[in-house]
This record gives C-alpha cells, sequence and structure tokens, in this order.
C-alpha cells in the first residue's frame, strides 16, 4: 500500500517521498508486513535556447539546452549542452537533460526554408570584343553578381574574355541561391582593305577591296560585297565593316584621292556649212585633245562633215584624267539648181536662159546675175550658173546654148527669069523689092516681073544667112552679074565685122548700110571699081538689131543682113 498492488514484483511511480507496506501471506493464511520507502527527487527543468529557429536548406544551427547535467537529443542521437544541426526539412528536436537520477526533456522547432530556385539568363551566349551582353536573373528578391560585385536584376557586362557570371539570390526568408552564365567572348577579325587606286580621277570608278572577315559593308556608299565599286567625286575615305562567321566585326579603311576633271571647251568656225565646206575645231582646258567622230588628235582640227555632226572632243590633262565637250555643226544641203532655156539659136540671136532652185544667181561667162537672163553667144557656149540659198550655199548648173551657123548668103544665079540660089539649104524665102514673096520657098524662084530679088536661106534649124544679092531685072537677062561673091563675117557679131567681096568687071560701086529703120548710117563711093574688096567695118557705136548691107553696081544692087548683139 498505497495502490492495492499484487503480486511478487510491483511498479510504482510515486509523485513524492512515498512508504510503501507490502503484506504478504502464506498458504496457511499467516501474513507477514514489511515496508519500504521510495524517495522522489524532483526532475530537472530543461530548456532550450537557438542561433535560429528558422534556418535555409543546407544551413545549420546550433541548439542549446540547460537546466540538468547531461543531455541527450533526439533525432540524431546527439549528446551535450549544445549540439549542431543540419535538418533536411523542418524538425522538433527533443533533448532529455538528467541531473542524478532525475531527468527532464524539451523540445525544439528547427523549420527549414527551402532555397529559393534561382536561374539566369543572357542577352547572348557570346560576344564579341569589346561587345556588351546584358545578364538578367530570377526567382529570388535581391540578387549580387560575380565578379564585378554587381547588384541588381539584370546587368549590363563587357567580359574582355570568356567569363563565368554567379548570381547569389536571395529571397525575403534570406535564404539564397546561386546560378552561373558563361559568356564567350569571340575576338575580332583583323580586317584589312585596298583599292585599285589611290588616285582616280573624278567620275572615274575604284575597286575596293577586302580581307580578314567573311560578309563586308563599305561606307559612306554603304554596299555589300567584295569587292566593290565605287565612284568617287572627291578625295574620299572608304571604311569597310568585316564581320566574321559568328558575328564579330571590325573596321579598315582606304583613302582614295581623287583629281578633278579639266575643265575642256570646245569652239567652231562656224555653225552651219555648206555640203562640201571645211570646218576648223578647237578646244581647250586640257592636254592633249582626241576628236570623234573622226578620230582625229590635236587643239585645233580641221573636218569637212558630209551631214550635220556632233563633234565630241575628249581633253585629257597631266593627271590623265579626261573631260568632254561638244560642238554641232550643221550641214546644209547644197541647193539643186536647174538651168533651162534655149538650146539651140541662130548666129546673132539671143537665147533666154532660166534658173530655179536657190535664191541669188550669177551666170559665167558674162557674169550676169538673176533668175532669168539673156545671152547672145557668138558661138556654142556652156553658160554655168552659180546659186546661191538662204544659207549661203552654193550650188550649180550647166546649160548649153548651141549656135547655129546660118548658110552663107550665097548669089543668085540668073537664068532668064528663072533665080536659083546658089546655096543649098533646107528651105528658103524670096522677096521682091523687100517683101516675102508668098509661097516662093524653093531654092529656085521663077520671077513673074522686074524689081528687086532677094532670097534667104535657112538650114534645117531655121537660121537665115540672110538676104542675097538682089537683081532688078531678071526678065530678058543673058548676062551674068559681074558679083562673084559677097561675104559678111562674123555673122553675128558685136559692131566688128568685115565686108568681103569681089568684081569681075569695073563698075561704078557704091557701100551702103542701113538700120532696122531703113536709115542709111553709112555709105562708101568706090567710084568705078574691080577686082576684091574686103574691108573691117565698126557699127558697135549705133546699137544692137539688124542691119542690111548692100552693094550696089551700075547694073545690080545686092543686099546681105548682119546681126549686131
Amino acid at each position: 500500500m498505497p495502490g492495492s498492488l499484487s503480486g511478487t514484483t510491483v511498479t510504482v511511480s510515486p509523485a513524492s517521498t512515498t512508504t510503501y507496506t507490502v503484506t504478504g501471506t502464506t498458504g496457511n493464511g499467516c501474513t507477514a508486513t514489511a515496508t519500504r520507502t521510495i524517495t522522489v527527487n524532483p526532475s530537472p527543468t530543461v530548456t532550450t535556447t537557438t542561433t535560429g529557429a528558422a534556418i535555409c536548406s543546407g544551413s545549420s544551427t546550433t541548439i542549446t539546452a540547460s537546466g540538468a547535467t547531461t543531455y541527450a537529443w533526439m533525432p540524431g542521437s546527439l549528446s551535450g549542452a549544445t549540439v549542431t544541426v543540419s535538418p533536411a526539412s523542418t524538425t522538433t528536436y527533443t533533448v532529455t537533460g538528467t541531473t542524478g537520477l532525475c531527468s527532464g526533456t524539451t523540445t525544439q522547432m528547427i523549420t527549414v526554408n527551402p532555397n529559393p530556385g534561382v536561374t539566369s539568363s543572357s542577352s547572348s551566349p557570346s560576344v564579341c570584343q569589346n561587345g556588351n551582353v546584358t545578364l538578367t536573373a530570377s526567382g529570388a528578391t535581391t540578387y549580387n553578381w560575380m565578379p564585378g560585385s554587381m547588384s541588381g536584376t539584370s546587368i549590363t557586362v563587357t567580359p574582355l574574355s570568356t567569363t563565368t557570371y554567379t548570381v547569389t539570390g536571395t529571397d525575403v526568408n534570406g535564404c539564397s541561391n546561386t546560378s552561373t552564365l558563361t559568356i564567350t567572348v569571340n575576338s575580332l577579325p583583323t580586317v584589312t582593305a585596298s583599292s585599285s587606286s589611290s588616285t582616280v580621277c573624278s567620275g572615274s570608278a575604284v575597286t575596293l577591296t577586302a580581307s580578314g572577315a567573311s560578309t563586308y559593308n563599305w561606307m559612306p556608299i554603304n554596299v555589300n560585297g567584295n569587292p566593290v565599286t565605287g565612284n568617287p567625286v572627291s578625295n574620299t575615305t572608304y571604311t569597310v565593316t568585316g564581320t566574321d562567321a559568328v558575328g564579330c566585326s571590325s573596321t579598315a579603311t582606304v583613302i582614295v584621292n581623287v583629281n578633278a576633271l579639266p575643265n575642256v571647251t570646245a569652239s567652231e568656225s562656224a555653225t552651219s556649212v555648206c555640203t562640201g565646206d571645211a570646218v576648223t575645231l578647237s578646244a581647250s582646258g586640257a592636254n592633249t585633245y582626241l576628236w570623234q567622230p573622226i578620230n582625229t588628235t590635236g587643239a585645233t582640227v580641221t573636218d569637212v562633215p558630209a551631214s550635220t555632226t556632233t563633234y565630241t572632243v575628249t581633253g585629257t590633262d597631266l593627271n590623265g584624267c579626261a573631260n568632254t565637250a561638244q560642238e554641232t555643226v550643221t550641214v546644209n544641203p547644197l541647193p539643186i539648181i536647174t538651168a533651162t532655156g534655149d538650146s539651140l539659136i541662130c548666129e546673132g540671136n539671143s537665147a533666154n536662159l532660166s534658173a530655179s532652185g536657190a535664191t541669188n544667181y550669177t551666170w559665167n561667162p558674162g557674169a550676169l546675175n538673176g533668175s532669168t537672163v539673156a545671152v547672145s553667144p557668138a558661138a556654142t557656149t556652156s553658160y554655168t550658173v552659180l546659186g546661191t540659198d538662204a544659207n549661203g550655199c552654193n550650188g550649180s548648173a550647166t546649160f548649153t546654148v548651141t549656135v547655129d551657123t546660118p548658110p552663107v548668103a550665097g548669089n543668085i544665079i540668073i537664068n532668064g527669069t528663072t533665080l536659083t540660089s546658089s546655096v543649098v539649104g533646107t528651105t528658103y524665102q524670096w522677096y521682091l523689092n523687100g517683101n516675102p514673096v508668098s509661097g516662093a520657098t524653093s531654092q529656085s524662084y521663077t520671077a513673074t516681073q522686074n524689081g528687086t530679088y532677094t532670097v534667104e536661106v535657112f538650114d534645117a534649124a531655121g537660121c537665115g544667112s540672110g538676104q542675097s544679092s538682089g537683081v532688078t531685072d531678071p526678065t530678058g537677062i543673058s548676062v551674068s552679074s559681074s558679083v562673084e561673091f559677097i561675104n559678111l563675117y562674123p555673122n553675128p557679131n558685136n559692131g566688128h565685122f568685115t565686108l568681103n567681096f569681089n568684081l569681075t568687071e569695073k563698075s561704078d560701086c557704091t557701100v551702103d548700110i542701113y538700120n532696122a529703120l531703113g536709115q542709111l548710117i553709112y555709105r562708101e563711093a568706090l567710084g568705078d571699081f574691080s577686082g576684091e574688096y574686103k574691108k573691117d567695118l565698126d557699127l558697135s557705136n549705133y546699137g544692137k538689131g539688124v542691119y542690111s548691107v548692100r552693094l550696089k553696081t551700075g547694073t545690080k544692087e545686092l543686099a546681105i543682113k548682119t546681126i549686131v548683139y
């Protein structure tokens, strides 16, 4: 007692010091008692403290117990007043503190907060030397980057070489985690540039070539490729940006000096010429010159253009730079002159000549002016007319005036009343006392009355001889005329001519000359004359026209016409 327990052995848990009495009974029913005092000492009051009741995953914390003499920790079977624990998750630790035979327990919960899931990324996994890259982290609240001790969610770095960046992210619980990024740094290509020529003429092309990269862009022309062509107009620095296979680029420059083109000017002796005329071309402003389309060199050249021509002169200076100038020479065609007129005239007659196709005209021989002129050639003559048009161009045409020589006057052969011309012609015209006899057009004519008969002989061209010797008494005449012949030449003439006749018998002779009005303008009395008469006479003071020269003998009168032009 207390407890009313039975049995040989009992277990008791007295709350305080207690005396237990045991009553033993034998088989005979006999009893006896015994006592046992159990002294109850008080249990120690165990308490704990910790350096951190909440830790981050993977971290440790220290728990310290007090109030007892020795301590045992669970879980972990740790001992000691202070233990260091690294729970993987939130854990309640129990510590049993013992002093003597008595012990006491207490617990300490260690909360384990998970570390943040920190991730990182970059704007590019690689950059070119001297290039920038942006690094970004997420999963935490604050961030610190190494190397560089930079903070922030995003940072911009310029690594000089391939670099691994570590970002430490810390959340609101103070827990942190890390993430790493490796940024590869690619070296820049070594780009070189060259040109086909370091000096060119303005407007000339130059070939630009680069090497050391994969693709190229040229400025200031903004052209891609290799090689490329540039056309600088002034001194130009070309910059090529070469990019390699990984996208890294570098630049190189090449300078092209540009010489200005010469200021070439051209002039001509005339802007308009006639076909067949020469033109003189002159150029200045350069050192040497080449003219096209005539392919001739020189500062001054001469050409005879066949048609309107634009001449281009290429002038080259001492730098080898060339420029051009142009001059157009208009070639006016020569006028096409047509000449018409009387192509056949008789001696002493005039021919009218006309020209067309131009503006002004000059006829030669004679230096006559006008589109229509009258000419009186003494012999067959070719007249050339020079026609000038409004452009001052000349053309010419030739027209031949054939001068038919009429039959000579001849004599009249008298056979009774039959009068016969001594000249054979094509047609004839007989006159009585100066008047034409109708129908008397044959070589012979039968006189029906006395009077002065004359005859004019015409050739196939219609040109007449002038009237031949006349007779006054053909009826019953049996003696031939004493006039053997009478000639006048040249006929037509310019007023100067020779009169020639021959008398076989001496006779009282007179030479008279009448103009077309029948006026006597010349008389020469020869008296008794026989033989040949030959004398040069001059009628030039009496003007142009038809004149009648008459020879009178004692019994006969002969007449011959002459034309003065």
